[in-house]
């Protein structure tokens, strides 16, 4: 009877666990279930997008061609801010460039923002917390 107790109360428990608040990062666009995500969040255009001077920096090994994260536990109170995430193929931690100084792994921004020359400016890529939400980005 006590087990019984133990598991229901448990079972209980664990489906307050999966209705808690999110804020979803999805990455699409991933080719190869090799290497890891690097993921970067900014809150100030000076640091966007050096991903060693994010506020936070995440690395999730990949498994899925279509990666999910919830971003909520790591947002504490910051309201507006920018993701910039890289395919990590080789697991060297830095984004890899060829003799022209252009990517060679694929890449992405939040509100998929894109640049022609150089990445896309901060404001570009600045997207508001959102309870509940979900954030696509395809990286490219």
């Amino acid at each position: 009877m006590r087990q019984l107790f133990f598991l229901l109360t448990w079972a209980f428990l664990l489906s307050f666990q999966s209705d808690s608040p999110k804020m979803i990062l999805q990455i699409n666009g991933i080719s190869t279930l090799e290497g890891n995500l690097m993921i970067a969040l900014f809150d100030k255009s000076e640091s966007f997008p050096d991903s060693e001077k994010g506020f936070k920096r995440l690395v999730l090994p990949v498994t899925k061609s279509t990666m999910k994260i919830d971003l909520l536990p790591f947002l504490d109170n910051h309201q507006y801010f920018s993701i910039a995430v890289y395919h990590d193929k080789n697991s060297n931690q830095k984004l890899d460039k060829n003799f022209l100084g252009m990517p060679v792994e694929k890449y992405g921004f939040s509100n998929d923002a894109r640049a022609t020359f150089g990445p896309p400016l901060f404001k570009e890529a600045l997207i508001k917390k959102d309870v509940g939400g979900k954030v696509e980005i395809t990286i490219k």
